[in-house]
C-alpha cells in the first residue's frame, strides 16, 4: 500500500496527473503484473502447518474434552464422540505394570475425577468393560512384557503435500501430532499402537484399517526419523470391537 511519507494529506490538494503518450513496455509490465499467477497456487489453498486430527478430521479421538460448567453437566448428554474421548484418555493413563480388574479401573477413574481431569458424568458415561477387554487382551500383555514404553509422544514432522493433499506438489507440510503408544518388545523390535473408538460395524474392520491407514504411515515416519531406526509393526486397537488389527 502506497503511504504519504512527509506529505500532509490534509494541507494539500492532489497535483492532476501529465498527460502523456502510453509507454508500450510499461504498460507491458503492468499487465504481466496483473495476470501474473503463483506458479503453485494450490499451495495457496493449504496450511504451511497442520495436525493429525485435521487431516484424519473425523478422528473422535483427537477431540479435545471441554469442561462444560457444572450446572450444565446433568442437563447435557454427553455425545458418542465425547464418551471417546473420555475413554481414549483412560486407555492412555494406564500403568501397564498392573494386572486390571474392575475395582482397579474404577479407583484409576476415580483418580482423574478427584484430579478434575473428567468429570464424574463423564466418568459414569465410559464403559469400564470396553477398557477393562483392552487390559486382558495380548497386546497389553505384550507391552507389559516390553523393554520399552513411550505413550502420548508429540511430535512434528514434515511432510510432502502430495502425501496428504491430493496434489502433485512436492512442497513439505509441517504436521503435529501425539503418538498414543509404541513399545521396544523383547526382540527388540519397535511396534506402534493407536486406539481408536470408532463405532464399527462387523465385518467392516477393513474400513477403519482405510480411514486410519494414512494418519498411522505418519506416526510411522515420525518414529523412525526421531529413533533411526524402523517401526517393524503398526495396530489399531479397537475400542468398539474390542479387536487389534493390524496395519503394517
Amino acid at each position: 500500500m502506497w503511504g504519504l511519507h512527509g506529505i500532509d494529506a490534509g494541507q494539500h490538494a492532489m497535483l492532476p496527473l501529465q498527460q502523456t503518450a502510453p509507454d508500450k513496455f510499461m504498460q507491458d509490465q503492468i499487465n504481466s503484473l496483473l495476470t501474473w499467477e503463483y506458479p503453485n497456487n494450490e499451495l495457496t489453498k493449504m496450511k504451511g502447518k497442520t495436525s493429525v486430527s485435521e487431516i484424519s478430521e473425523n478422528d473422535n479421538n483427537q477431540i479435545n474434552i471441554s469442561k462444560k460448567p457444572k450446572f450444565l453437566e446433568d442437563r447435557i448428554k454427553l455425545t458418542r464422540a465425547e464418551i471417546g474421548t473420555i475413554t481414549h484418555l483412560i486407555l492412555q493413563k494406564l500403568d501397564f505394570r498392573i494386572e486390571y480388574d474392575g475395582g482397579k479401573l474404577k479407583d484409576l477413574i476415580d483418580g482423574l475425577v478427584k484430579s478434575e481431569i473428567i468429570s464424574n458424568k463423564e466418568a459414569q458415561a465410559v464403559d469400564i468393560e470396553d477398557i477393562l477387554r483392552f487390559t486382558e487382551s495380548d497386546l497389553y500383555h505384550r507391552v507389559q512384557k516390553s523393554k520399552k514404553i513411550f505413550k502420548e509422544q508429540p511430535f512434528y514432522i514434515n511432510i510432502p503435500a502430495e502425501e496428504i493433499y491430493e496434489c502433485n506438489l512436492k512442497e513439505n507440510i509441517l504436521v503435529q501430532g501425539i503418538i498414543d503408544l509404541y513399545f521396544v518388545d523383547a526382540n527388540d523390535k519397535i511396534v506402534l499402537v493407536d486406539y481408536k473408538t470408532d463405532y464399527v460395524k462387523d465385518g467392516s474392520e477393513q474400513e477403519l484399517i482405510e480411514k486410519y491407514k494414512n494418519q498411522l504411515n505418519i506416526y510411522k515416519k515420525a518414529i523412525e526419523e526421531s529413533t533411526e531406526t524402523s517401526v517393524n509393526e503398526t495396530y489399531i486397537y479397537s475400542v468398539y470391537l474390542h479387536k487389534t488389527l493390524q496395519i503394517y
